[in-house]
């Protein structure tokens, strides 16, 4: 019986196997990082530093036709503290509702499995295991050239984070 942790890795990696399988060898790819903050929407503190957190997001998919992406991300809420750090390993996949040849608008949608950190429960207590996880988000991507994209993005995480971030990518 495979670990939910093992199962955590594979499943990202999983997908983008799925997705660049099925394309070919000539599969486009995008990898990004987002380096934003997470405000706690249930933070029972006041305190900015409690209510205010670093994230990093980083993710790569596979393309499919101009405006679909699947793959895999890694996202995770920076803190020294062991009750605020959030990992977080996730299957990703973004539609673009708008996408021209320099802007694309669109939306992410991510399940996986993430730690179960005190900060994302109401009552701030957790057993300290691994859960099922998720975010939603919207973009707003911008192309610097034909490989480089500087994007906006504003996502909902598991129902306690909400994200602002700027997303660097590379197309390959």
């Amino acid at each position: 019986m495979i670990c939910c942790k093992q199962t955590a890795l594979f499943l990202p990696a999983v997908a983008i196997a799925v997705v660049a399988s099925s394309r070919g060898a000539s599969a486009d790819a995008v990898v990004d990082a987002r380096l934003g903050v997470a405000w706690m929407t249930r933070s029972k503190s006041t305190a900015l530093e409690h209510l205010f957190k670093p994230t990093l997001r980083l993710g790569g998919r596979a393309t499919l036709g101009e405006r679909f992406e699947v793959g895999g991300a890694f996202t995770a809420l920076l803190d020294t503290n062991e009750h605020y750090r959030v990992l977080g390993f996730l299957a990703h996949a973004r539609f673009a509702v708008i996408a021209t040849r320099r802007f694309s608008l669109g939306a992410g949608l991510a399940f996986g499995l993430g730690s179960d950190a005190d900060i994302l429960h109401t009552e701030l207590r957790a057993d300290g295991t691994v859960a099922p996880y998720g975010f939603a988000a919207l973009d707003a991507r911008f192309s610097l050239s034909h490989h480089w994209f500087l994007s906006a993005e504003i996502a909902y995480e598991n129902f306690a984070l909400l994200h602002l971030g700027v997303v660097v990518g590379f197309r390959l």
